[in-house]
Order: C-alpha cells, then structure tokens, then sequence
C-alpha cells in the first residue's frame, strides 16, 4: 500500500484536465522556488475547482460539494472530515487565509521534544504547511478524480493515512504573542492601557523578538 508521489499525480490529473495538471505542477514550483504562500492558496483553489468538477456543481459552496462527494461514494465520512468538517480541515484551513487575522495564526510543530509556532504570516510558515498537507492532498485529489473519471487502480487505505495524520494549529492573543517576543507581563500589560487589541497584534508582528535581539548582543560582546 502506497500514496503516489506528487508527479504521478499530476501526470493522472493532467489526463483528467491538462488545466488542473499544469496548476499542480505551478504549486510544486511555487513550493520549490520558497513562495510558500502562493502554493497553498493555489492548491486551496484547484482542490475546490476539481470537486466541483467531479460534482458537475460549480454554484455550490465547497462544504456542500464535499457533502455531495461523500453522498455519491466517492470520499469516506473520514475524508470528508479531512477535507472539510474537521477542526483542521482543508476548508478551515484555506477559510483563515481568508477570513482570519493571520498575524495571529500558528502551525504548532514539534522539534527537539519542543513546540515551535510558526504563524502564518511568514514565508517559511506557509512552506512547512505546504509540506504537511500537500502530499496527502495530492492523493485524495487522485482518488476523487480516479472514482469521478479515469479508470486506474488505486494502491492506497485513505482510513489508515488519514489517522496518522496530525496538524496543529493555535491562535494566540497578543499578550501571547508579545509574550513570545520576550517582553515581561508589566510591559505588556501598559502597553494594553494603551493600545487596543487589533493594534497590539499588528505591533507584535512587526517587532523584532527581544531574546534573539539579545543572544546577538551578547554573541558581539562575547
């Protein structure tokens, strides 16, 4: 039992459309070139394009037409938690590129027994997203077209996958995040009499944090 790597899946999906083919091939070079923000979103848009394809339902919202897959016996209740109603669903994720704050918006990851937050208002966060997600996702584009219209093998469990599966996503206040940047609670505490808390979130993404500010110094100092 294996996933596809990701040209296997581009060279199935351009059978199905050399539009949506060549779209997933953008991603990848989107994703390789270090435009982390522009893979995601074009991967969010070209996974809603081909369910709706599939679904010949192009008016619909994308919960609805997940709704639908799963109603016809393409996706399993699992994938279609997946894709849409879980927690840290395809279609929550990509709604918070579109809807949320994102200066306050963490992919939580675990490195070196340690939780590292990358919020998604960086580059290099948006990489390590694309990285999580978009193998897995490649596939069940796959599989959603395979079922829909092209007539090939499958080789995957999709159930199994999907329970090894673990995205972590946090929303941090801005007392949180100044907190992160190294400023003690009375710091942070009169700048909230003063500043409101759209405001502190916008000024604690634009700051330097004051513990790598300090390593540095003292590094020169020696």
């Amino acid at each position: 039992m294996r996933l596809y790597d990701k040209g296997e899946v581009i060279d199935y999906i351009w059978q199905y459309s050399r539009f949506y083919g060549n779209k997933l091939g953008e991603c990848e070079r989107y994703f390789a070139d270090g435009e982390g923000h522009t893979a995601i979103i074009l991967l969010f848009e070209i996974t809603e394009n081909i369910c709706k394809s599939v679904v010949g339902d192009y008016e619909s919202s994308f919960y609805k037409i997940v709704c639908k897959l799963m109603e016809k016996g393409v996706i399993t209740a699992d994938e279609e938690v997946f894709l849409s109603s879980g927690e840290n669903s395809v279609r929550n994720i990509r709604n918070l590129f579109a809807h949320a704050n994102l200066m306050t918006i963490n992919i939580v990851n675990v490195e070196d027994e340690q939780e590292i937050l990358y919020p998604l208002t960086e580059e290099d966060s948006c990489l390590l997203l694309y990285e999580k997600i978009s193998y897995l996702l490649f596939n069940m584009l796959l599989k959603i077209v395979v079922i829909g219209k092209i007539n090939i093998e499958l080789e995957f469990d999709f159930g199994e996958i999907l329970k090894a599966f673990e995205l972590r996503i946090r929303k941090l206040t801005s007392s949180e995040m100044l907190r992160y940047l190294g400023l003690n609670q009375n710091t942070i505490e009169s700048m909230k009499a003063l500043v409101d808390e759209k405001d502190l979130q916008r000024l604690a993404d634009n700051s330097s944090n004051v513990n790598v500010l300090k390593a540095i110094f003292e590094k020169i100092k020696g």
